[in-house]
C-alpha cells in the first residue's frame, strides 16, 4: 500500500485571478511633517511597491515637488539608484 505524505497545503492561499492587481504595500512610517535635506514634507499621496510619494516644498526653489522615497531593499541596489527623487509639482493653468 502506498503511503501519502501529510496534507502540505495547510496555510496556503489560493492563487489571484490572472490579471488581479496586488495590493498596494503598506506605507512605512510616514514623514510628512518633517524636512529632508532641503524639502519640507507636506503630505503622503500614495505609496506602492516601488516606494512612497510625498508633496513637498523645495526650499531651494521655493516651490512644490513630488518627493518620491524608495524602500529600504533599494538602497542596497548597486545600481546607483539613490534614495529618493525630486520632481516639479505640476502647475496648474
Amino acid at each position: 500500500m502506498t503511503e501519502h505524505p501529510e496534507d502540505l497545503s495547510e496555510g496556503l492561499t489560493a492563487a489571484p485571478s490572472p490579471g488581479a492587481r496586488p495590493a498596494p504595500a503598506e506605507p512605512s512610517s510616514s514623514i510628512s511633517g518633517t524636512t529632508v535635506d532641503h524639502f519640507e514634507v507636506m503630505e503622503l499621496l500614495g505609496a506602492g511597491g516601488f516606494g512612497e510619494v510625498y508633496r513637498a516644498r523645495d526650499g531651494r526653489l521655493g516651490r512644490m515637488v513630488a518627493l518620491k522615497v524608495l524602500p529600504a531593499a533599494f538602497a542596497l541596489d548597486a545600481s546607483g539608484a539613490s534614495g529618493s527623487v525630486a520632481r516639479p509639482w505640476p502647475r496648474r493653468p
